[in-house]
């Protein structure tokens, strides 16, 4: 079968990763780049072998050798590229979030549906091996019944690019609770399924950030630039057979709760499990005395991205819906949409069925 020729918009630094991964993926074929730098863009196809570079992605997107592009710009543009990529007949796999808000994720879904093109979101942790081995777990019904999850991503100094487009919310729609946030709501969710998010009870703030603290090594801080988003978000979560998840992200906090990094917690009237980056446990008792046991050994750096390029390359060729598929995009994007106007109201925000 022919290599998917694919097309990158986006040469930053998630472009850069993308690149670097679907270099390894059997099947695949790197055809374009465009990026507003043509400096960017042309130093990436250097470095991967791409054949083609743009500096306007409407350019890339009407090329009709390309079969599918991947998008990794400001949350901004997202409904935007999305909608014209699958409407001029490309795949589409679209970085975390899915959009600004719910009502762009709708578009989205409408542009995938009236195409019959394929639409994934960018979440790989979902390929992580304990997360996979957790949703196997329960759905072999180890954990007995799942009624309460924590789960989150806290870093101490992480506020990635200060004053930049990643500290924008005209740029990227909020901070660290669609950055990271959204990961860990996103497997939280998914080791939950099908149970569905109803209400939630939230509440962001930017208190380190406002004052030029807590910068992280990812990004170049323009100091001329600005912060007006959130560097720490929580959130309690309902689901709709009374199950809560509570989640809570950081990008900069004087913590050093959960090994300052991503964790997931969930409790079951039969077993629990444990995952951090230090390892996964499955906990339950036997003959009155706690048992651990390992849940599933780590993966090794970037195989998760690696599984999801894969899968999305297997998606285009078999037509199945992604693990990571619009829908999924959207009731993360549902979530986060309440979770930001619970924080300006002081109220839980109800989330209609869907």
């Amino acid at each position: 079968m022919a290599d998917v020729r694919l097309g990158f918009i986006g040469a930053g630094a998630m472009g850069i990763i993308h690149l670097d991964t679907f270099r390894g993926a059997a099947g695949a074929k790197l055809a374009a780049v465009a990026d507003v730098s043509e400096e960017r863009a042309v130093r990436a196809a250097a470095e991967y072998g791409v054949e083609k570079t743009y500096t306007d992605s409407v350019r890339l997107i009407a090329d009709p050798d390309i079969d599918a592009v991947v998008i990794s710009v400001p949350n901004a543009l997202h409904a935007e590229l999305a909608v014209a990529s699958l409407e001029a007949g490309k795949h589409v796999l679209l970085e975390k979030p899915m959009a600004m808000n719910a009502a762009e994720a709708e578009h989205i879904l409408a542009a995938q549906q009236s195409s019959g093109m394929t639409l994934m979101i960018g979440h790989q942790m979902r390929w992580k091996a304990p997360i996979a081995a957790a949703r196997r777990y329960i759905e072999e019904g180890r954990l007995g019944k799942v009624y309460y999850v924590k789960a989150g991503w806290l870093r101490r100094m992480g506020i990635p690019g200060w004053g930049t487009a990643y500290t924008s919310k005209a740029m990227m729609g909020g901070g660290c609770a669609v950055d990271i946030g959204v990961h860990m709501l996103d497997a939280a969710l998914h080791v939950c399924a099908p149970r569905k998010p109803i209400g939630v009870y939230g509440a962001i703030y930017g208190a380190i950030g406002s004052q030029r603290k807590g910068i992280g090594t990812w990004g170049v801080p323009n100091w001329n630039g600005s912060f007006d988003v959130d560097d720490l978000a929580t959130a309690m979560i309902r689901l709709n057979d009374g199950t809560i998840i509570h989640l809570e992200a950081s990008w900069a906090a004087y913590t050093d709760g959960e090994e300052n990094g991503p964790y997931l917690h969930v409790m079951g009237d039969q077993g629990g499990i444990v995952i951090r980056d230090s390892g996964s446990r499955f906990l339950t008792e036997a003959e009155g005395q706690p048992v651990n046991e390992v849940l599933a050994e780590p993966s090794g750096d970037g195989v998760e991205r690696l599984l999801l390029a894969e899968h999305f390359l297997t998606c285009i060729r078999s037509g199945a819906a992604p693990l990571t598929d619009g829908w999924s995009g959207y009731r993360n994007q549902k979530v986060l949409d309440a979770l930001y106007r619970s924080s300006e109201t002081g109220s839980e925000i109800k989330i209609d069925d869907f």
